[in-house]
């Protein structure tokens, strides 16, 4: 038996994920103040409308966005060549969790630390030996702990583990693995009523 509606389901799933990628990009550049940045990476940006916002609020900072090869050719429009963005944009195919082969001012990690614990502890380790002492690293993600998203973000935390061996994080155990990688953990603060970013810098 085929459904035949779930072409048209898939369909709108997938712009409505869009659409909350695209609000959670405005409200983090919202939330960032990157005014004393020249440069912005976004690790495991995806399409890159993180950094597309970015560089909509910074006119002259330049911006990497670094993923899989198979992800980034599908990067927004804008930020490839003939796009508005495309001369302060640099595309980075490549597995962040293998290498991080770009030197930023801030490196940017949004709901990507749901992987397994290896995966997870290579990439923080990448962007330590990327960025250097004294590199701002700010990284989003749900939180199990967080009220109201707490029921979605715990199904998720669901869905990871019995799929990747990955899991969603509470307040002190994203504290804990990012303090593990020698990142010292500044602000914590809410991004929208599901996300929330630690700003981080690398000690030195």
């Amino acid at each position: 038996y085929l459904n035949e509606d779930a072409p048209e389901s898939a369909d709108v799933f997938n712009r409505a994920m869009t659409t909350s990628s695209e609000q959670s990009a405005r409200d983090v550049a919202a939330l960032l103040d990157l005014s004393a940045s020249a440069s912005v990476a976004d690790l495991g940006g995806g399409q890159g409308h993180v950094v597309a916002c970015l560089l909509d609020k910074y006119p002259a900072m330049r911006g990497y966005l670094l993923d899989l090869p198979r992800v980034v050719q599908n990067a927004l429009p804008r930020l490839r060549e003939g796009g508005d963005l495309a001369d302060r944009t640099c595309i980075v195919p490549g597995d962040i969790r293998e290498a991080v082969p770009v030197d930023a001012d801030v490196y940017i990690i949004k709901n990507i630390l749901e992987w397994d614990d290896d995966s997870t502890a290579r990439l923080l380790r990448n962007v330590v030996e990327a960025g250097g002492p004294g590199a701002r690293v700010v990284v989003i993600e749900n939180l199990v702990d967080d009220t109201p998203s707490m029921r979605f973000s715990t199904a998720m935390d669901l869905l990871l583990l019995m799929n990747v061996g990955g899991a969603k994080h509470t307040t002190d155990s994203m504290v804990g693995r990012l303090g593990a990688a020698g990142l010292e953990v500044g602000d914590v603060r809410p991004v929208n009523p599901y996300l929330h970013a630690f700003d981080c810098k690398v000690a030195g």
